[in-house]
């Protein structure tokens, strides 16, 4: 998280982290930024677009009392005209504990967004050649078939282990990616990089594990993850085009898999997004995310309205398009018809 807000913090935010404590024990914690945003006073967790899930963490022993004081702490500040959580998983029970423990005579509005894919895979109870067996005949060939073919032509598999070799790999995988995404990944920025190498140093190669295919001193494969409680969460890769042909980001984020097996992680996170068909074949679930706003209904409510008014006008319009668009007798005689200078079948 630090190392997104020393590399991407946007202008005039400032860091708006609210802790619960009971005595000396940490019970909770919501890492967030306060920003002014198109006019709104808002309350952001932190990274959004960029971290897998919301990183609201609450004891499970204590979730009602610790949603109680970061709600108290977060009031107590002023309240915001509006808080907002990107990536939130949809049966995450913080945004509706938060509302409970507003501390106004009047509840806040919480606003679900519609949910959004995320493609996982339990990896608890087996091992890897008992999920590989459980896999097609056919990709199980071609992972074994294109990983024989690469090492024929000199490349190895490995893990970056050290933290002179995790800035050398990051550096590959900055190179890769940016080759083929350019700017349309923030990754592939200098901020990118930095931000990257900055968490690689405060992570170590035990918490993020960058897996490499290399041939003498390049890269043709570098496919990052970072880990915490047994969560084996796939970040982003990179590879190169050369090699297409025996699937290295596929064959690289397996032989990923078959590590974490050996550590005993229990759940692979692909990230947002499900229509990567390397995520159709891996993936056995769906855990899905959800952008949520909380909006404090006090004296900044009416503002708070009046300001995502075209956001929430915005989808009723589409909508409202898309109707007449599929309208039999197109969206001309719809519109007539509507201003009353075209009955249709109305007499018949």
């Amino acid at each position: 998280m630090m190392a997104w807000w020393d590399a991407y913090a946007p202008a005039g935010a400032r860091l708006h982290v609210a802790a619960a404590w009971d005595g000396d024990t940490l019970i909770g914690i919501a890492p967030a930024m306060r920003r002014r945003h198109r006019g709104l006073d808002e309350v952001v967790g932190l990274a959004p677009g960029m971290a897998v899930r919301g990183a609201v963490l609450l004891a499970p022993h204590d979730q009602p009392r610790a949603a109680a004081r970061i709600a108290h702490a977060w009031h107590a500040h002023g309240a915001p005209h509006r808080l907002t959580f990107p990536q939130t998983d949809v049966d995450d029970p913080f945004p509706a504990l938060l509302r409970d423990a507003w501390p106004t005579s009047v509840r806040p509005a919480v606003q679900w967004g519609p949910p959004r894919a995320v493609p996982v895979m339990d990896m608890s109870g087996r091992g890897y050649d008992e999920w590989l067996a459980s896999k097609s005949s056919n990709f199980r060939q071609r992972i074994r078939r294109e990983g024989r073919r690469m090492e024929a032509k000199g490349a190895t598999f490995r893990l970056a282990q050290t933290p002179d070799d995790l800035d050398w790999a990051l550096g590959e995988f900055h190179r890769l990616h940016g080759a083929k995404w350019a700017e349309r990944s923030s990754l592939s920025s200098a901020q990118g990089l930095e931000m990257m190498r900055r968490a690689a140093a405060e992570m170590g190669p035990e918490r993020m594990r960058v897996h490499v295919i290399q041939v003498d001193d390049r890269a043709v494969s570098v496919q990052v993850f970072v880990t915490h409680g047994g969560e084996l969460i796939y970040w982003n890769g990179g590879w190169d085009p050369d090699w297409a042909a025996h699937s290295p980001a596929l064959v690289g984020i397996v032989a990923a898999l078959e590590d974490g097996f050996a550590r005993g992680d229990r759940r692979l996170d692909l990230g947002e997004d499900d229509t990567y068909d390397y995520k159709k074949r891996i993936a056995d679930g769906d855990a899905p995310v959800a952008t949520v706003t909380v909006t404090p209904r006090g004296l900044g409510y009416p503002v708070a309205l009046a300001l995502t008014a075209p956001q929430r006008v915005a989808p009723l319009v589409r909508k409202a398009a898309r109707t007449m668009v599929r309208h039999p007798r197109g969206p001309v005689a719809l519109a007539r018809r509507l201003r009353g200078g075209d009955r249709g079948d109305a007499d018949a």
